[in-house]
């Protein structure tokens, strides 16, 4: 019997002790809400800034501050595009990836070419409330598929 109480005793204090470290601890979890739509729109901005109006300055400026892309480099990525593939034609949105429990997104896009197509995935960072543009990178081959991402809707 003596030993029965001391076994509920102990259960009773061990849970008391839990309930009592659970009760100081403040577990907080942060909802991330994205606007994939928002985004694109953005990215697709920056892009037609850089590849169809070749206004440098101004998509540097609408980039992220603190991650912004500069002038030179911009410039830089075209000529090798055209280089390689002939002057943008024009630029379609493909899918988007968000990464979870992130304010970032990648978005992706497919130009015409002179000499064919380029694949464009464009780094955001925000939320839906709005994105600003982190990073641009460009290759010949379309981007390996994720099992998250997600294709635009035909309305775009």
């Amino acid at each position: 019997m003596k030993n029965r109480r001391r076994t509920r005793l102990g259960w009773v204090v061990m849970v008391a002790i839990e309930l009592g470290l659970l009760a100081g601890c403040r577990v907080t979890a942060t909802v991330i809400r994205h606007d994939e739509q928002r985004a694109a729109s953005e990215a697709a901005q920056i892009l037609s800034l850089v590849y169809i109006a070749r206004d440098y300055d101004r998509a540097s400026e609408r980039m992220h501050p603190e991650r912004r892309v500069a002038r030179d480099e911009l410039a830089r990525l075209v000529a090798r595009v055209e280089a390689e593939h002939g002057a943008v034609q024009g630029i379609a949105r493909d899918s988007f990836l968000p990464m979870p429990g992130q304010n970032a997104m990648s978005l992706f896009f497919t130009a015409d070419n002179e000499k064919g197509s380029t694949y464009h995935r464009v780094t955001v960072l925000g939320d839906a409330d709005g994105y600003r543009v982190t990073g641009v990178d460009v290759q010949g081959e379309p981007y390996p598929l994720e099992q998250l991402r997600q294709a635009f809707r035909q309305s775009q």
